[in-house]
């Protein structure tokens, strides 16, 4: 999380171009519309929010402690509203999109493996008895 805090000192120093970040850095969704005009009470995270906390979640921050998400929070409000509960639920949705997208691949692999037998199965019984018992003999 150092690198966070690097990374918006950096910023705020101007090392970091204004340009390369402007539209992040004046509230912008992906869409072009500004977020701050919408009434929506639903948090939209800025391209450069959604940068950081992927960032932040890829190098291990995966529950962060109450204390860490204020942190995280009060140094992404200077690219867009956001609030402790919009970090703590972002980690929360993270984690569990990821753990469910674990999961399918899992049952994807066990679905593929298990299509693999029922062809050794089928390949099996459709050679002929005189092969079969030749294979028997050979792997029983």
């Amino acid at each position: 999380m150092i690198w966070l805090f690097n990374y918006l000192e950096n910023k705020r120093l101007g090392f970091i171009s204004s340009t390369t970040y402007s539209i992040w850095d004046q509230g912008t969704s992906n869409t072009g519309f500004n977020v701050q005009s919408q009434q929506n009470t639903r948090w939209s995270p800025t391209p450069i929010q959604l940068l950081v906390l992927e960032e932040l979640y890829r190098q291990g921050t995966k529950t962060p402690s109450s204390e860490q998400i204020q942190q995280i929070a009060s140094q992404l409000c200077q690219f867009g509203k956001i609030e402790g509960k919009n970090v703590f639920y972002w980690f929360q949705n993270h984690k569990a999109r990821e753990r469910q997208k674990r999961r399918r691949l899992e049952m994807n692999e066990t679905a593929s493996n298990e299509g693999m037998k029922e062809v050794k199965n089928i390949s099996y019984y459709m050679i002929s008895s005189k092969a079969r018992e030749t294979l028997d003999m050979n792997h029983g």
